[in-house]
C-alpha cells in the first residue's frame, strides 16, 4: 500500500531499469553523486557498497506534468503516461546494516550493485499496464511473490547542487544571523559587524577568512547556527564541506 494525496494506491516501484531508461524525460539530471561513490567505512577497515535508496519526502516548487513514453527492457513500451505534478521524493544511495532482532534474520544473500547516483521521485499516471499480474522476486530480506499494479511513481537520476558561496543572502540584512555559504579548506564563512572609523562607517561583511578551528558552529551566541571551520581532504583527494546535517554541523563529500 501506498498513500498519496489522501489516497491508497496500490501501485509498483518502478525498477531501477526502467529508470534508466528515463532519458526522454526533458529535466532529467544525470552526474554522479561524489559522496556515493566513496561507498561506506565499515569496522573492518573496508568500504561497503551503497546498494539501497533511502528516500526523503520533499516539497517542490517545480510543476512537472511532462507527457512520457517509458520503455522497459522487461515489460516493453508504455507510451501513454503523464508525470503528475510535483517531485515527491528524493533518494540517496545508502548502505545497509540489520541490528534487529538479535539474532538478525539470515537474510537471501542476494548482493545488489553499488549505486551511486540521488534521484527525484514523481507520481506517475499511465493508462498501459504490460506488467504481469504476479511476479517472483528476490531482494536482500526474503524471497516472495509480489502483485503488481499500475505503475505510479518514476524516479529520474538527480545530483545535488553545490552550496552557496559565502555572503550575505540577496537582498537581506547584513546581520551575523543571515552570513554564511560555503569556503575552501582551512576558512570559515565570517561575520563582521559594522564599524565606526575616523573616516566613516565600515559597512558590515561576510566572508571567508582563515580558521585554525575545525567544522563547527561559527556564529556568535544567540544567533541562528552557522557552519563553518575546516575540513580534511577525502580518501581520493576530494574536498568535504562543512554543512549542517540534522542540527550537526558535519564535514562531508559534496
Amino acid at each position: 500500500m501506498k498513500q498519496f494525496n489522501g489516497k491508497t494506491r496500490i501501485g509498483a516501484i518502478v525498477t531501477l531499469s526502467t529508470i534508466a531508461f528515463a532519458v526522454l524525460v526533458v529535466t532529467i539530471f544525470t552526474a554522479t553523486d561524489a559522496a556515493a561513490q566513496l561507498g561506506c567505512p565499515t569496522s573492518a577497515g573496508t568500504t561497503a557498497p551503497a546498494d539501497h535508496l533511502k528516500c526523503y519526502r520533499v516539497g517542490d516548487s517545480f510543476l512537472n506534468t511532462d507527457l512520457l513514453s517509458l520503455n522497459s527492457p522487461q515489460f516493453g513500451v508504455e507510451a501513454d503516461c503523464q508525470l503528475d505534478g510535483h517531485a515527491i521524493q528524493f533518494c540517496v544511495p545508502v548502505c545497509k546494516t540489520i541490528t534487529g532482532p538479535v539474532p538478525p534474520p539470515t537474510g537471501t544473500g542476494f548482493v545488489g550493485q553499488a549505486l551511486t547516483d540521488d534521484y527525484l521521485c514523481y507520481a506517475l499516471k499511465c493508462q498501459q499496464n504490460n506488467a504481469p499480474k504476479r511476479v517472483g522476486v528476490e531482494d536482500q530480506f526474503a524471497a516472495r511473490t509480489v502483485a503488481l499494479g499500475l505503475a505510479d511513481t518514476l524516479c529520474a537520476p538527480a545530483e545535488k547542487l553545490p552550496p552557496p558561496e559565502c555572503g550575505f543572502a540577496t537582498g537581506t540584512a547584513k546581520i551575523a544571523a543571515l552570513c554564511g555559504g560555503a569556503c575552501p579548506a582551512d576558512e570559515a564563512c565570517k561575520f563582521t559587524p559594522e564599524k565606526r572609523s575616523s573616516t566613516g562607517i565600515i559597512a558590515a561583511t561576510c566572508a571567508c577568512a582563515q580558521t585554525t578551528a575545525s567544522c563547527g558552529n561559527t556564529a556568535p551566541p544567540g544567533v541562528a547556527p552557522v557552519c563553518g571551520g575546516s575540513c580534511p581532504e577525502t580518501p581520493n583527494g576530494g574536498l568535504e564541506l562543512c554543512r549542517d546535517l540534522g542540527g550537526n554541523c558535519t564535514c562531508t563529500p559534496f
